[in-house]
């Protein structure tokens, strides 16, 4: 699987917050929106799949649930500001624009190193060196990539609560995780903020309980690669790779000399490949195996190498005591990295026997036995249609006298908008953003006396 470049948010570039929308653009640029919501989230979000257990599943990461204390406080799009001005405050509709227009502030070194009294020769410390400041202000990262950042406590969610519960915060995906449970609502996700789960409110067990079988890496924290960098979509301009096996995303430069009509579904990155030999050992010929030698160089670059064509590729199963891998550990004296780009249904030729088998379960890797595919929810079936579309439908199914009570509190609100608008209609004045506010305002202070 390959990750390319966000495409730019056209409605960013030439927006403005003093602009002037007439009623048609406004209505054009709200459905424009619900187009793009309906085809980024094209599933329903109102199903949570902790019920499900641990599954392979599409993963998102919560910035602002994971940090303990205050999260860091980010600059707003300017395009985001102009919208809250106009009161388009629907948390779905915010979740697609957030997404769409946020860009990750660049942090500049030379700032940072005069704000921060930890660093010592200034002059030599790399920008990358930091945390990202969507994660930590200032703060020297840890040469490790599998250390967390301090005050955090890493933890995943699925799609349906990545937008019913985290629309408005600042949430990464990760794509897909093998057995993992969504974490929301539970001990793990309990932090500087309420997180009751949406879509599991009745469920205490789910609120008091921690899923203590999903792995956390880098990746729950926004960084990725062997080259642990934080991964912003909208700047970044490499492509990234996922690996099949441990499921982290790679530069392609990062890689090295990728084969032409390569198939990214099946990459193996060389970690996974020098923690088992199986893996290794299925994809040689023996008369290909390296031979011994005291100079061995360690491939920087991709290696390209045939799948040995011993396996009979019709038979799924393999004699306990018949061992098909080519086992190179005792013919060298250094560790080989090699990144494989597989073939399409190499899994089958794994092999079966104890010593492989035994091998795959040290390293945690016997799902490439019986892989299964990415769980993805339910089609919302009414994702084409108009948010007035929805809400009509929606009007059909409720209790008769509510129905009515709505509806003439619509026709109220409408002749409210009527009175409101017509002065400047007569005077050809523009509606700014400071009449509409003034207008709910009005209608606040209404609500409040008739409540009293």
């Amino acid at each position: 699987m390959s990750l390319q470049k966000s495409p730019d948010f056209q409605l960013s570039e030439n927006f403005s917050p003093d602009a002037t929308l007439t009623a048609s653009e406004y209505i054009s640029i709200q459905e424009n929106l619900e187009k793009e919501a309906a085809e980024i989230l094209p599933g329903r979000f109102d199903i949570c799949t902790k019920e499900k257990g641990y599954i392979h599943q599409n993963v998102y990461a919560c910035l602002t649930c994971s940090i303990i204390g205050e999260p860091p406080i980010l600059e707003q799009s300017p395009v985001l500001s102009s919208f809250d001005a106009a009161n388009i405050n629907d948390d779905f509709i915010s979740k697609i624009l957030d997404e769409a227009i946020s860009k990750t502030r660049d942090l500049h070194t030379l700032d940072t190193i005069q704000e921060n009294p930890l660093v010592e020769n200034s002059s030599t410390v790399e920008k990358n060196q930091f945390w990202n400041p969507r994660i930590d202000k200032n703060i020297l990262k840890p040469a490790d990539p599998s250390t967390p950042p301090l005050n955090f406590i890493p933890h995943g969610f699925c799609y349906g609560c990545s937008i019913s519960c985290h629309s408005q915060h600042d949430v990464i995906e990760l794509f897909a995780k093998r057995d993992f449970m969504c974490d929301c609502g539970t001990i793990s996700s309990k932090n500087n903020i309420s997180n009751q789960c949406n879509l599991t409110k009745n469920d205490s067990n789910a609120f008091n309980s921690r899923n203590s079988k999903n792995l956390y890496n880098h990746n729950f924290w926004g960084y990725y690669c062997r080259c642990d960098t934080f991964y912003d979509p909208i700047s970044e301009p490499r492509e990234m790779i996922q690996c099949f096996i441990c499921n982290d995303w790679f530069h392609d430069e990062c890689i090295g000399n990728i084969p032409d009509e390569t198939d990214y579904e099946n990459y193996i990155c060389r970690d996974c490949v020098k923690k088992s030999p199986v893996i290794f050992g299925i994809h040689i010929n023996e008369n290909d195996a390296p031979t011994p030698t005291n100079n061995i160089k360690q491939d920087e670059d991709i290696q390209n190498i045939n799948h040995k064509t011993s396996i009979n590729e019709n038979d799924t199963s393999t004699p306990n005591n018949t061992c098909k891998t080519v086992y190179i550990d005792s013919k060298i004296t250094s560790p080989i990295e090699y990144d494989i780009f597989a073939k399409d249904d190499w899994l089958k030729d794994i092999c079966k026997c104890e010593k492989c088998v035994q091998d795959l379960a040290k390293n945690k890797m016997l799902f490439l036995y019986k892989d299964v595919d990415i769980y993805e929810p339910e089609v919302d079936e009414t994702k084409d249609e108009s948010l007035y579309q929805a809400g009509i439908k929606e009007l059909s199914k409720i209790d008769r006298v509510k129905a009515i009570e709505g509806s003439t509190a619509y026709q109220n609100f409408y002749q409210d908008i009527k009175s409101f608008l017509l002065p400047f209609a007569h005077t050809k004045r523009t509606v700014e953003s400071k009449d509409i506010k003034e207008f709910f305002e009005e209608i606040n202070t209404k609500k409040i006396k008739n409540a009293k």
